[in-house]
């Protein structure tokens, strides 16, 4: 092949990118505006967790800031929630209908965070890896619902911003490098007061910089302003989460399980090229977790599971949780790998241990939470989970097709709490 032919063939690949890009954009734009319409002609009562959330707003209007309005909450969520909302009374007028287009703003919030940080390091495909986010069906449950987890998560990308590969280069003096840190603790300790497991990232920044020997005296305020940040709470509390919720701690390897496997899940919607296993591999992975699932029942799960009862015949039903326990099995065998030797590439690359740090703390979190386990503790991990598989993701056709799917699963999931 010559020059010539070989610049035309470059040409034309790009061209083909180029209109993929778009496409995909084009599709993501209008999941955006199908979950508009879905708000607009969503319910007017309470859906799904809005019985424990909503009351945060009146109960901060009524006590503020004081310790009689932390020990009020029920639920295990930290009291930021409360107070933010509760700022946009005076145009919602308490209407839990009128809030959910608070967390549609806030995911376009984060959306345009995460581009922002996308092309601070002039990753190509910054706008549709942004708007991926439309992709995993979790994401449309935290967002048309009036859950806390939007909040969080536009606080954590806006602690990320003060960083970047910059932040740990000598480029800058300790006296203007510092303040970065400590602006990024400040942030990540107003995201855990949205969800107390936030304050982890924070950790992951410190522990970045100590296997890199990169600027640790700088690095270490970020967790100590996180930390004095969330401490009052929990002194309040006189634990993890407030007196009338109760313990939740406690040791469940099941959970932790579970939420790799989500990680995975999300990870093959936006970038599958991060998992990367030789077929057999995937079925001796896939059976041999079947077998082992079926045997002995490790992991039940039932994902969806109002929309799963919609569909599937009952005797289909019984046996719904034991294959999907036996596919997040291997999910999460494959995604823990993947993890780990993706990790190992990067040792040398501060920011990029900092992603992965960051993407291990948060989905590994769950293992001590005894209780109970949603999706929405996985969601937690997203900025970490796009900066860490960006050089994975690819825009193609396949892209596309797992844009549209995401996208449509999660229109369907929020349908069904609507509904139910």
């Amino acid at each position: 092949m010559t020059s010539t032919q070989r610049l035309g063939t470059s040409s034309s690949e790009n061209s083909r990118a180029a209109v993929t890009q778009r496409r995909i954009i084009l599709i993501e734009l209008l999941l955006f505006a199908l979950l508009l319409v879905m708000l607009v002609k969503s319910p007017r009562r309470l859906v799904y967790d809005e019985a424990n959330t909503a009351p945060t707003i009146s109960a901060f209007r009524a006590y503020g800031l004081t310790s009689r309005y932390l020990n009020s909450l029920t639920h295990a969520s930290g009291p930021l929630f409360g107070a933010v909302y509760s700022a946009f009374s005076c145009v919602s007028h308490d209407d839990i209908y009128r809030f959910r287009f608070i967390n549609y703003g806030l995911t376009c919030s984060f959306v345009g965070l995460m581009l922002w940080l996308l092309r601070r390091e002039q990753f190509p495909f910054s706008t549709p890896l942004a708007g991926a986010v439309i992709a995993i069906p979790t994401a449309w449950v935290c967002t048309g619902i009036a859950l806390d987890e939007m909040l969080g998560l536009v606080l954590l990308a806006v602690a990320l911003v003060p960083l970047g590969k910059n932040a740990f280069e000598d480029l800058d003096p300790p006296w203007s490098r510092a303040p970065r840190f400590l602006l990024a603790g400040i942030g990540i300790g107003l995201a855990s007061l949205v969800r107390q497991p936030f304050v982890l990232a924070s950790g992951a920044i410190l522990i970045a910089s100590i296997a890199c020997r990169r600027h640790v005296g700088s690095a270490i305020l970020t967790p100590v302003a996180s930390v004095l940040i969330l401490a009052p709470v929990l002194v309040t509390w006189r634990g993890l989460t407030p007196p009338l919720v109760g313990s939740h701690v406690g040791l469940s390897p099941e959970h932790g399980i579970i939420s790799l496997a989500y990680g995975g899940l999300f990870t093959l919607l936006i970038a599958p090229g991060y998992l990367r296993f030789r077929a057999w591999q995937i079925w001796f992975a896939i059976l041999s977790s079947f077998a082992i699932n079926v045997a002995f029942s490790l992991i039940v799960w039932e994902p969806a599971e109002s929309l799963a009862r919609k569909l599937l015949p009952h005797n289909i039903m019984s046996l719904y949780g034991l294959v999907c326990g036996a596919i997040l099995l291997a999910v999460s065998i494959f995604y823990a790998v993947s993890v780990v030797v993706r990790t190992i590439d990067c040792r040398r690359e501060v920011w990029g241990l900092v992603s992965h740090f960051g993407l291990i703390l948060l989905l590994m979190w769950p293992v001590i939470m005894k209780v109970q386990y949603s999706s929405r503790y996985t969601l937690m991990a997203l900025p970490f989970l796009v900066l860490a598989a960006k050089d994975h993701y690819r825009v193609n056709s396949y892209t596309t097709a797992r844009t549209i799917a995401g996208g449509l699963i999660g229109a369907a999931v929020l349908w069904t709490y609507y509904k139910s």
